[in-house]
Formats: structure tokens, sequence, C-alpha cells
């Protein structure tokens, strides 16, 4: 015996699984995860090379300790120096570092964390439930978005 999904049953079961891997994303970003206290090894300028009107390049900072080294901002970079202590935050599922301190104080969270732990996932669920709550003709922009997430999860993955 055969079984045949028809078309609206496969797009409700494409919107399920966007709207279970968004709550995962968010999940693993507000959970609280693995606090580490640890020594910086190393901070590493890392010069980005592009070809547009903007410039061409950028820089960005790699903070390494014993155990992980992550992206941070270039004013946090410039504020710690080799061998002082760094606190920061493993998060539980794709073990990403959620933030990162010197002290209380002088938070740091990346950008690029923020915006694929926090505003993508948030931004996909409310875009499914709208669509399905008021009926909006979307398909296309869902589609996008769920091309997006999966470009998400391979990066948190990674």
């Amino acid at each position: 015996m055969r079984y045949q999904l028809k078309k609206g049953k496969l797009k409700e079961l494409g919107y399920k699984l966007t709207f279970l891997f968004s709550i995962i994303i968010l999940i693993d970003f507000f959970y609280p995860g693995t606090p580490y206290n640890e020594t910086i090894i190393d901070i590493k300028r890392e010069k980005q090379q592009y070809y547009n009107a903007g410039g061409n390049s950028h820089s960005s900072y790699r903070i390494f300790t014993h155990k992980h080294n992550f992206t941070t901002t270039t004013n946090f970079a410039k504020s710690v120096k080799k061998n002082q202590t760094i606190s920061y935050v493993i998060s539980p599922i794709f073990q990403e570092v959620n933030s990162h301190f010197t002290n209380k104080s002088n938070k740091n969270l990346h950008s690029l964390r923020l915006f694929s732990g926090l505003i993508m996932p948030a931004f996909i669920i409310l875009i499914i439930l709208g669509s399905q709550k008021f009926k909006w003709k979307i398909e296309n922009l869902i589609f996008i978005l769920q091309i997006l997430l999966i470009g998400n999860l391979f990066f948190l993955m990674n």
C-alpha cells in the first residue's frame, strides 16, 4: 500500500518542522548553558576581504582559550589582554558562545549570535503563526525563510 502526501499536508509538515527547529534554536539561545572561567591564550585579528564598494575589507577578532575559541567585537577584543581571565557561557545544544565578559558590567554578545539565535528564529515563528492565524498568502516568503533556517542550522552545527 502506498501513502501519498497531499500538497497541503506536505506544506503543513514543512511549517511544523520549521516551527520546531526555530523553537530548538530559541531554547538553545535562552537556556542557561555551561559557564567557563578561563585565561585568554591569544587574541587574533583576522582581516576579512571581499570586493564591493564599501572598502573591500574589515577586521574581525577571535579570542582563544584552552577549551574554546570564538569571535568577538572589536571593542571587547581591545579591552582584554593575553593571560587575562575571561568568563563565557556555552549554549547547551549547539555549543555556541552565548555571551562573554570580564566582569558583570562588561558583558558582550556577538551580533551574529544574536541574529542567528534570537532574531531569525523569532521572526520565522511570528511569520508562520501570522500566516496560519490571519490566513496570509505568503508561501514564498516562508519558503525563503525555511532556506535561511537550514543555512542557520548548518552555521550553528559547524
